[in-house]
Formats: C-alpha cells, sequence, structure tokens
C-alpha cells in the first residue's frame, strides 16, 4: 500500500500516469474506501475491478453492480459490496456470475461511485470470494 499523507493510505494498483486503477481482490474493499473518500481525485479514471453480478428489482435496466461478499462478523451478516455499474445490456447478465469490468469511474452525489462500463469479460472466481473491513 502507498502512502501520500498520514491519513490517506492507497492501496496498490494506482497509475496516475495512464489515469488507471486495476482492483486487485485483496484490496477491494480497500480501494471502495478510497474511492469514497476521495471521489473527486479518481473522476475520469479507468478501472479494472473482478466480482460478481448483482442486479436488484429496482435498478434500471441499464444498471447492475459488481460486488464481492463484505463479511464484517460472520457469514450471518454477509452482504454484498460494491460499485453500480451502467452497461447499457445490464439486463442480460447473470445474477451472481463472476466477471472483469473495466470502465470509467465517476461519483454521482445521488447514487455514489459509479463505473460506466466499456468492457465485460467472464471471468474465475476469486480464490476469496469473501472480503473483509478489517
Amino acid at each position: 500500500m502507498q502512502t501520500v499523507s498520514k491519513n490517506e493510505d492507497i492501496p496498490s494498483g494506482l497509475d496516475t500516469v495512464s489515469k488507471t486503477i486495476t482492483i486487485s481482490d485483496t484490496e477491494f474493499y480497500q480501494w471502495l474506501v478510497q474511492l469514497s473518500y476521495y471521489p473527486k481525485k479518481y473522476e475520469g479514471y479507468t478501472i479494472h475491478i473482478h466480482g460478481t453480478i448483482h442486479r436488484e428489482g429496482d435498478m434500471e435496466a441499464n444498471e447492475f453492480a459488481v460486488t464481492r461478499l463484505l463479511m464484517s462478523c460472520c457469514v450471518a451478516d454477509l452482504a454484498n459490496c460494491g460499485p453500480l455499474c451502467i452497461w447499457e445490456d445490464a439486463e442480460a447478465l447473470t445474477q451472481d456470475a463472476w466477471i472483469n469490468v473495466t470502465g470509467t469511474y465517476h461519483y454521482d452525489d445521488y447514487k455514489g461511485m459509479e463505473i460506466n462500463v466499456t468492457d465485460i469479460a467472464a471471468a474465475e472466481p476469486s480464490e476469496e470470494q469473501y472480503i473483509y473491513p478489517y
């Protein structure tokens, strides 16, 4: 992990020259925190992220989330955690399928983190399928 100041620890995978962020499976949660705390800093960056497809009934036809299961205590509290993705064919995606997503990061004041998807590819599951917030 790279440290910019004593208040800002930056997970690995950041390339400021090419404005890309490659989110590793082991730092999924750390990047969600980073992108939430400093949204303006990463506006327009290309994001590469690996997770599962999650759609809920109240999502727009072009929305899905790329998620991992977050466990803060035990299996009983598992919850999907990940950014909202905007993609024209979101309704055709298979719930819970593992994917690699590439897209442009944007922070919406109402919806929060968004990735405007430019590419989706089928992927193998992560070795560690749960993430932990510590």
